[in-house]
């Protein structure tokens, strides 16, 4: 997890506007939460899926998460370098994390246990008062996270991008899908909406993106 306090989140509404986007994901068999924390989110994610398993590094947040939800799942785990067989789960969760340890590695390994990856953080294009305080904490982080173009870089392990929107001015969320399952979704053809701000590539206005 990051490192702005949990407060930070909870006065903007994020922490709402996340459990609502998880309670309106289908429900799936298995859901791994990468970089679970103490578990603050596992917890829902728990209410979608029959199965959910959380991992970080930290052993005194999994020790946290394990004594808060003892009916769950909590490993201490390398997410790029994790002991689950290829497609274990039908979904990975990244939530406020890709940012804080953005790899190949990383992306690989979600996309080899999972075949979906849904991702909520932050904004390529940050506003206001609140994304100037997010670019003094986050640092190089969160430069080096906005730089990047996850279509592309999921694209190079088999991933399309199935839809992209703003939560908040300043958070984003993903939703990729192995390319196969995304294209099979759709029609040939169709157009599929990118909203909100640093849409495809990162950065720039609505767009419509077609499979």
């Amino acid at each position: 997890m990051n490192m702005l306090p949990a407060a930070f989140y909870n006065r903007l509404g994020i922490v709402k506007k996340i459990r609502r986007e998880i309670a309106g994901h289908p429900r799936r068999d298995r859901v791994i939460d990468l970089g679970c924390g103490t578990g603050i989110h596992t917890v829902h994610l728990a209410s979608i899926a029959g199965e959910v398993v959380g991992i970080d590094t930290d052993q005194k947040k999994i020790d946290t998460a394990r004594k808060n939800y003892p009916h769950l799942e909590f490993y201490r785990m390398d997410a790029a370098r994790t002991e689950f067989p290829d497609g274990r789960f039908d979904t990975a969760f990244m939530i406020m994390f890709l940012h804080e340890t953005l790899s190949d590695e990383v992306i690989r390994e979600c996309c080899r246990v999972a075949g979906e990856v849904v991702i909520i953080d932050y904004s390529r294009v940050l506003y206001g008062l609140t994304g100037r305080l997010i670019r003094l904490i986050e640092k190089d982080k969160y430069e080096r996270y906005a730089a990047v173009n996850l279509t592309e870089k999921f694209a190079g392990f088999g991933f399309a991008l199935r839809e992209g929107r703003s939560i908040h001015p300043n958070f984003y969320i993903y939703f990729f899908a192995r390319d196969r399952a995304a294209k099979g979704s759709l029609k040939s053809g169709q157009a599929i909406r990118i909203a909100g701000p640093g849409a495809a590539a990162g950065r720039g206005p609505d767009l419509c993106r077609r499979i």
